[in-house]
């Protein structure tokens, strides 16, 4: 490299702490081009980096290994040129930033804040002695931030040519530049990159120097053997570049060093691998390993889930799995309580290994069901067989209050101590760890396996700031989303977005639902294959006529199984077996909720009583807390503590839970609200419920019976309560569903349903506006239509102003602008649901030898 002492003279980092401690620019460079090799030959998945290698265009490749390999290079010449922007006077007349943690006494926080100011003044003479103008008074100084730096300073080294390029490098602070950046050297902001007219030579030269030391760094000889990427490429680049700048930039890993020792790029390889073993990332997923073809078919289900004779779907999905060639998306519509999970962690196995995927994300609505399917999906990688070390997390905010998440984070630092003792740990054997790197809602997507709730899919469509991590996060894995019927209006508009970015990076998708309507599923499909058909107004406006659509799309088979090859889409039929279950209601008046308890359950049993408010739950609590003792009364809803909510779902699992692992009390009832209505694998022997949506009403009756097991006589057959149903619908139904799908659902809703026969038909004719019910054609029912559509139409454009664009394959595309919006700010935390925010409280009493939880 030319001009050595110049380029050793520029800083990256100083030492925070005021010890005469930095890392010079061109060796945190070269830390973060090792760590790219290092992810990108060991961490990122081969479907991923195929992925990149398909959008982006080639001016000379020879092959598909060719691209791949030139891929490789454009990423690690992104790595070696992120911090270009830092070699301008803006940034190295910067003043070290103290950090005061653990300093509460104002002298020692003076103190640290004058060695920072020495060691200021020592790197300002590093430069000034290298021949560097620096002036110190510069105006605007945050008008030119590095990352915009980079990128308006490539592009002028280059030429446009490489603007999509250089677009990465300003992005790499996870948020792209609004537009593409003006040349803001030639305004106002002259010295912030050149310092003046006379000191402008040295400072181009120095930064022509870094550039072209990056590409060669990167294996490529010109600037035109780099790859243009298009914007699906440049989203996962800019994630990937964003992990390495984040790995490389941490001074545990990456020690700082003195001002006097010799800057020796070669060390950074050596750098690197100590760092990337220190941080442990974890070997990549082999699927499918010890599993040869003969065995996969015949006993996969016993090596993974220790159970010897699969359903009929579950051996479905295991030969069509098999079969695909190119995976895309499967949607699965089967009932309640048939093995749904099961099939997607098979089917998630397979894909990932015909994809070339090295993780699953698990998706769910709530909490609650993320924490019931952790377990479960924990089991099911420790029954891999081999010895590879696997992250997982559990990607929600309340994680924490879950046992077995928290179990494995404290065995992962009890393995930890004990390796830095020299000692050993009993639990050193065990596969899984939950990584203290991956920790957080911008990281935790990047650990091997994730189950968390369907929130953090939807915020992958989300305007904020480092999205792309969680893209790149979603590019090594398959996705499984569970309960897609659950998502209102405002959710679907984040997850249909994001069903197209997952078609585009052809990332293996699996939707599971017991209740999807027709037209969810071919919107679902649509979406994902980027091929969205016109609706009637747009025929109307178009003047064409509308496409008749295809039998997938509107067939009332089920349970089904619909999945693409390419852009052709198909559906298989699954035989329902001998699983039939005939389902009688029966409506009741709150007051009559005591009196049918005592007759039903007179012999034993479950009771469950579901409603929609906790206040309404909490009056039936308190009622039948005075009829039949509190110890034979629980109430379960979303309002509780954290702790205390994942305790008492883990009761309610540990006494309803499948036979042989459950302990089903004698007597019990079970009073909750939606909570229960979703995932949780229980059984009850008798239902209460408020009136629903007709697929939410069934995924309630989902609970019903959910078991083969010995019922007393008064409860063999499953019967439903329908509450607050007689004459009128109570308002906390219609202030959370509204009117018009109620009214419709208690229209066609029979005396008795088979399930899982007439699941598909009532769901169908409740959410299919061109079925009439002349019964209640009423002006009241009209009103509440256009009330329903309203509404709809509404949150879905408020959902749509904080959304990201449809994926771009457009090669005149950069991530300029990607970001962007006009909306204001949304609070992250809720931003992808249409919910008002809520706050947990502690009141703790203070006494005088400390303090006490009440």
């Amino acid at each position: 490299m030319g001009n050595e002492a110049k380029i050793q003279a520029l800083w990256g980092k100083k030492a925070a702490n005021g010890e005469p401690k930095w890392l010079p620019l061109v060796v945190h460079l070269a830390d973060t081009a090792e760590v790219g090799k290092l992810l990108w030959d060991e961490w990122l998945c081969e479907g991923a980096k195929r992925n990149i290698a398909e959008n982006c265009t080639f001016s000379n490749a020879s092959d598909d290994d060719d691209k791949l390999r030139q891929a490789r290079a454009l990423f690690v010449f992104l790595c070696a040129a992120h911090d270009l922007g830092k070699a301008t006077p803006a940034f190295q007349t910067k003043d070290a930033r103290p950090s005061y943690a653990g300093l509460n006494d104002q002298r020692e926080r003076d103190e640290r804040l004058g060695r920072c100011k020495d060691l200021d003044d020592q790197i300002l003479k590093k430069l000034q002695n290298a021949g560097f103008e620096c002036p110190i008074n510069l105006l605007e100084r945050t008008a030119t931030p590095h990352a915009l730096c980079s990128q308006v300073l490539l592009k002028l080294i280059v030429g446009s040519s490489i603007a999509k390029t250089a677009a990465i490098l300003g992005a790499h602070h996870g948020k792209p530049q609004n537009q593409e950046p003006k040349d803001c050297y030639s305004d106002s902001y002259y010295e912030n990159f050149f310092a003046s007219k006379s000191g402008k030579a040295i400072w181009l030269a120095t930064q022509k120097t870094l550039a072209n030391w990056a590409l060669e760094y990167s294996g490529l000889n010109v600037f035109d053997q780099l790859p243009t990427p298009n914007q699906i490429a440049s989203v996962e680049l800019c994630g990937l570049l964003i992990m390495a700048d984040w790995i490389s930039s941490n001074d545990f890993l990456f020690s700082y060093m003195g001002l006097d020792d010799p800057v020796v790029i070669e060390r950074s390889v050596e750098r690197a691998k100590t760092g990337f073993e220190i941080l442990a990332l974890t070997h990549r997923w082999n699927p499918l390993e010890n599993l040869h073809s003969a065995v996969l078919l015949n006993e996969y289900y016993k090596r993974r889930f220790d159970f010897q004779f699969p359903n009929r779907l579950q051996q479905q999905i295991l030969e069509l799995a098999s079969s695909l060639d190119n995976p895309g998306m499967i949607i699965v519509e089967a009932p309640m309580g048939y093995g749904k999970t099961e099939s997607a962690l098979a089917a998630a196995e397979i894909l990932a290994k015909r994809s070339g995927r090295t993780g699953v994300f698990f998706a769910l609505p709530t909490q609650a069901t993320s924490n019931g399917i952790f377990p479960r999906l924990t089991s099911w990688i420790r029954h891999f067989g081999d010895s590879r070390v696997h992250s997982v997390e559990l990607f929600h905010c309340r994680a924490e209050f879950n046992e077995d998440w928290k179990k494995l984070k404290d065995q992962d630092k009890l393995v930890k101590h004990s390796e830095q003792n020299g000692t050993e740990s009993e639990d050193e054997d065990d596969t899984l760890i939950v990584n203290d790197w991956f920790s957080g809602r911008k990281k935790s997507m990047l650990a091997d396996f994730v189950v968390g709730t369907i929130d953090q899919l939807l915020m992958a469509a989300f305007k904020q700031k480092h999205v792309m991590l969680r893209h790149l996060g979603l590019a090594n894995k398959v996705v499984i989303i569970d309960e897609c019927h659950a998502y209102d209006a405002y959710m679907s508009v984040y997850l249909e977005r994001i069903l197209m970015w997952l078609g585009k990076y052809h990332i293996p998708t699996i939707v599971l639902s017991a209740t999807l309507p027709s037209e969810k599923r071919r919107l679902f499909m649509e979406m994902y294959l980027n091929q969205l058909s016109p609706t009637k107004e747009e025929c109307e406006q178009m003047g064409i006529d509308i496409p008749t659509p295809s039998e997938w799309m509107i067939t009332r088979d089920y349970p089904i199984i619909t999945y693409n090859t390419r852009d052709d889409v198909h559906n298989i039929k699954i035989p329902t077996e001998d699983r039939r279950v005939t389902v009688e209601f029966e409506k009741l008046e709150d007051e009559q909720v005591e009196s049918k308890i005592s007759k039903l359950l007179s012999k034993g049993g479950c009771a469950g009583i579901i409603v929609n408010s906790v206040r309404r739950a909490q009056e039936f609590y308190t009622s039948m807390c005075k009829k039949y003792g509190a110890e034979n009364v629980i109430l379960f809803h979303s309002r509780f503590l954290m702790p205390d909510r994942a305790r008492i779902e883990q009761q309610i699992v540990h006494m309803l839970g499948k036979p042989g692992v459950s302990e089903r009390p004698d007597f019990k009832i079970i009073i909750g609200t939606q909570v229960l209505e979703q995932s949780l694998d229980i059984d009850f022997d008798v239902l209460f419920t408020d009136i629903a949506p007709m697929d939410l009403l069934i995924q309630r009756i989902g609970r019903l019976h959910r078991h083969k097991r010995l019922r007393p006589d008064v409860v063999a057959m499953p019967r439903c309560y329908l509450l607050g149903s007689i004459g009128t619908i109570n308002k906390a139904a219609t202030s959370i569903y509204g009117s018009y799908l109620l009214m419709r659902t208690l229209a066609l809703l029979p005396d008795r349903i088979k399930l899982p026969d007439d699941i598909s038909q009532l769901v169908e004719d409740t959410y299919n506006q061109e079925c009439q019910i002349k019964d209640i054609l009423t002006e009241q029912y009209k009103k509440a239509e256009a009330v329903y559509h309203a509404i709809i139409q509404k949150k879905q454009d408020n959902a749509a102003a904080f959304r990201i664009a449809e994926p771009q394959t457009n090669r005149r595309r950069s991530l300029n602008g990607w970001l962007s919006h006009d909306g204001g700010n949304v609070d992250e935390s809720v931003a992808v649901r249409d919910i008002i925010e809520s706050i947990e409280v502690f009141f703790v009493q203070e006494l005088d030898d400390g303090m006490i939880h009440l």
